[in-house]
């Protein structure tokens, strides 16, 4: 876990005692692993932490959350309910109870909305010390929010109310204001990575067996347009035509069906659709290549993971993997078919060069700034 110096911890004891993290889910994506890290973290050091999601119960939290934080369900979902019930009225009962504790009975020193869209309108109005909000999206490409707030300038006002609206990267916040302009208190704050915790994670076998005389790439994350996982296969058939090697996905989502038909169509082997798994690194580390085809990103997490584990990466050029992307360890293609093709199968024609990158990887990839600094970063917000 994060070591600060004595003189950080005490400030930070004078400064926060009581924290409230507001989002829509325990578990899902790169958002709840933000979440995750920065709760365990700051549960070590005896703060009261409160977590409050919509979706989820006291028993999925525990399973993965220290015990010293504690869960508050939100705002249950009424549509799943059969109107003027019992069932209904106990949720109606439950619902207006947790309103009214969580924003006039208790009393907290920080909110934080872990994510845009409604859980930042709820934390907005919340009476608490500071306030903070996190975007992980970026608006020029995803800007769903607008189905939340009746125009952009709704959206500047409610984040002009927070403290600080907190963007994973310089592309996010970048997007915020040229797409809802500027409220003023936008700042950047990478995601912290517990890279420890991977490196464990990575060392447990792996249930899927690789052919070692066949070039391995494996690519994460869900099975969503913005991942291009149809370009991407298109161009490993016609590498397939000159190249032994396979592509694994990791991941699960509303493609599946289409990629399943393009496969089943082509009747096509070499691409594998491993599906959604728990502990995905250990087969990210037996690869050889990472692969990443989005049309964007608002950070790069599976690109970071990749480096940690020793692992030399091909991706497409997006604004936040452009931000933290270093040449040593990896590729960077031009974010068409024909640009993502070549950078693939220059790995495959040159193996050296996964040599090369894997070297520089070990030798100079800084993963201590992973976890330390950007949790001293987020921190450093508060005192």
């Amino acid at each position: 876990m994060l070591a600060l110096c004595k003189n950080d911890l005490k400030l930070l004891d004078l400064c926060m005692k009581t924290i409230l993290i507001r989002n829509d889910l325990i578990t899902g994506g790169g958002v709840e692993n933000v979440m995750h890290t920065l709760v365990s973290y700051l549960a070590t050091h005896n703060y009261d932490i409160s977590v409050v999601t919509d979706e989820g119960n006291q028993e999925e939290f525990y399973s993965i959350y220290p015990s010293k934080a504690k869960y508050i369900k939100g705002y249950q979902e009424l549509r799943t309910i059969k109107k003027w019930t019992l069932n209904w009225f106990i949720a109606i009962i439950k619902i207006t109870f947790c309103k009214i504790y969580i924003k006039y009975i208790k009393k907290y020193d920080i909110a934080i909305a872990m994510k845009e869209g409604p859980s930042m309108q709820r934390i907005a109005t919340f009476r608490a010390k500071k306030k903070f909000a996190w975007i992980h999206v970026d608006y020029r490409f995803l800007y769903w929010t607008k189905f939340c707030f009746p125009s952009g300038d709704k959206e500047r006002e409610c984040m002009a109310l927070f403290d600080k609206v907190v963007c994973v990267s310089q592309a996010a916040a970048d997007s915020v204001i040229s797409t809802v302009g500027d409220p003023e208190n936008v700042c950047v704050r990478y995601n912290p990575m517990d890279y420890k915790m991977i490196i464990q994670k990575a060392a447990f076998k792996s249930d899927f067996i690789r052919d070692p005389n066949k070039f391995l790439f494996v690519t994460v994350g869900r099975l969503d347009p913005q991942k291009n996982y149809l370009r991407l296969i298109t161009i490993c058939q016609e590498l397939s035509e000159y190249f032994d090697f396979e592509l694994w996905i990791i991941g699960e989502g509303k493609q599946r069906t289409k990629l399943e038909k393009k496969l089943n169509s082509s009747k096509f082997s070499c691409v594998k659709l491993l599906g959604q798994q728990d502990n995905p690194y250990p087969i990210m580390k037996i690869a050889d290549c990472i692969v990443s085809a989005s049309k964007w990103e608002s950070y790069g997490l599976v690109i970071q993971e990749a480096l940690v584990l020793g692992v030399p990466v091909v991706t497409t050029e997006c604004p936040a993997i452009a931000e933290v992307f270093d040449p040593r360890f990896g590729l960077m293609a031009e974010n068409t078919k024909e640009g993502l093709k070549n950078a693939m199968k220059k790995v495959l024609q040159y193996p050296i060069l996964l040599s090369k990158y894997r070297t520089n990887i070990n030798s100079l990839y800084k993963m201590e700034d992973l976890y330390d600094h950007r949790l001293k970063d987020i921190c450093g917000l508060w005192r």
